[in-house]
């Protein structure tokens, strides 16, 4: 992936965006049903295309697993809300 880390598409609830700064943590909520789940992003995308040309309207590809999660897997896509998370600093080991 984009960020150096290897890919497990089983297990990982990861995200894919084009101008989210890599490691920012989301909250990614399926407008459809409600479902929500907190993941990460790892990579650049999406990049799918509709008659040659890029599509704009979709802010993000998720992994197999995060689809699942938030019961979208079988219809591929769904309409959702993206929040970027703040970013958790941690205290330095005295």
């Amino acid at each position: 992936m984009a960020d150096g880390a290897r890919f497990d598409p089983s297990n990982a609830a990861i995200a894919a965006n084009r101008t989210l700064p890599l490691g920012t943590r989301i909250l990614v909520t399926n407008l459809g049903n409600g479902r929500s789940l907190v993941m990460r992003v790892c990579d650049r995308g999406p990049y799918a295309r509709h008659h040659g040309k890029l599509e704009r309207t979709r802010v993000l590809d998720v992994s197999r697993r995060a689809a699942e999660l938030l019961g979208f897997k079988e219809r591929g896509t769904a309409r959702v809300r993206v929040l970027a998370l703040p970013a958790v600093h941690r205290m330095p080991a005295s």
